[in-house]
């Protein structure tokens, strides 16, 4: 009888097991299986760090996205539901009366839309798809409009340029809170801390706008890029930057205005902002990504220039409800598109375009939240995975 093969280094099988695809979480929970010492190595916090470490050269990997839709038949509370894009399955998909606003470093930024009897008082919570465990922040002084919405909403991590974001989603996390005050011309924010567990004081900044419009948010995740956020006025008029250095927000004007159009703000791969709008004309369906362009020192002068033009199948254009884009993974390059059949994604390097399944419920009026995450199962968090 041969001797059986001498069994590899411990060293050996965690240096192989850091090299699986971080976008295939599955695939760890399999190797996990194999024997208790390859599920102790993959359930190891060292490993999950090094996991991170090892793939820090990309992006977290696009898990999933949050869908706007109704909680059933007959329940018509709103609900966000996780609906994946990879093999990563959260514990509870469906947030009951709950609808997603942002997502950022495996946090889900949540509101609770008000039903039935008593004031109109719109409640944030952070949630975290991965363990379930969900926080609710205090209150607001002040009761929020639901639709139209006068204000946005972001989560970020507490440690800004101080964290490398490998496993920051353990650690404390800020929300940026901007609402437009309409009485006043104002544009007034909040951060929340964790650390702190309240919201900060009051800022006020005034609002100034070429276009006279009603100054409300669209209901999509704001852009981060660098120290600033994004949030897109409703008509798409304009855009409200927020400073978190300076924690003072201004406004930037869409030119040329584009207001017929439903558009999604997107980060390009030359850093600059830009956006996302589909296009149905006699010469078919189109989609039209667009780049910020500064003239000079001035960033007043700065305008939206056309950089890319792709066509769409014929397939995607459903009768009487046209095709719109619908949301952004930043970072992952992705663009969510809402079809009366459902969503398609697509990768805006290749053009690749793929069905997302389960997505016939999705509601066409509010965007979809792209949750993009570094996760490596542990101990219980097995179960969140296919096999």
């Amino acid at each position: 009888m041969e001797p059986s093969p001498p069994e590899l280094l411990e060293e050996i099988v965690e240096e192989v097991l850091l090299r699986f695809p971080p976008d295939d979480p599955a695939s760890l929970v399999r190797a996990a299986l194999v024997c208790r010492l390859w599920r102790r190595l993959v359930s190891a916090a060292t490993f999950r760090r090094r996991f991170r470490e090892f793939h820090f050269h990309r992006t977290a990997p696009l898990l999933g996205a949050l869908c706007p839709g109704r909680a059933g038949a007959g329940d018509l509370r709103p609900t966000s539901r996780f609906v994946p894009t990879s093999s990563f399955r959260p514990p509870h998909a469906a947030r009951y009366g709950w609808n997603a606003v942002d997502a950022r470093r495996g946090r889900v930024l949540l509101e609770r839309w008000p039903w039935g009897s008593g004031p109109l008082r719109t409640e944030l919570a952070v949630w975290d798809p991965a363990t379930g465990e969900q926080r609710e922040l205090p209150s607001l002084p002040m009761e929020l409009n639901v639709y139209p919405r006068s204000w946005a909403a972001a989560v970020l991590c507490a440690a800004a340029g101080n964290c490398d974001h490998l496993d920051c989603r353990w650690g404390s996390f800020l929300v940026v809170f901007v609402e437009i005050e309409h009485d006043s011309n104002k544009i007034c924010s909040r951060i929340y801390s964790s650390e702190l567990a309240a919201w900060g004081e009051q800022t006020f900044s005034d609002l100034r706008c070429r276009h006279d419009h009603d100054h409300c948010f669209k209901p999509e995740p704001g852009v981060l890029m660098g120290n600033a956020l994004y949030f897109l006025f409703n008509s798409n008029h304009g855009i409200v930057r927020y400073d978190l250095t300076t924690r003072e927000a201004s406004t930037i004007d869409m030119r040329p205005a584009f207001h017929p159009q439903h558009i999604v703000l997107m980060t390009m791969d030359d850093g600059r902002l830009g956006f996302a709008a589909m296009e149905d004309n006699n010469c078919g369906l189109k989609l039209n990504l667009w780049s910020r362009v500064v003239g000079g020192d001035d960033d007043k002068d700065a305008r939206f220039v056309r950089c890319r033009v792709i066509d769409l199948p014929k397939a995607l254009n459903a009768p009487k409800v046209s095709p719109h884009a619908s949301g952004f993974a930043h970072g992952a390059g992705v663009l969510f598109i809402w079809t009366f059949d459902g969503l398609y994604s697509m990768d805006i390097k290749s053009e690749e375009l793929r069905e997302v399944p389960g997505t016939r419920y999705c509601h066409g009026f509010a965007n979809v939240v792209p949750y993009l995450s570094f996760h490596t199962p542990a101990g219980t968090a097995l179960l969140l995975y296919d096999r």
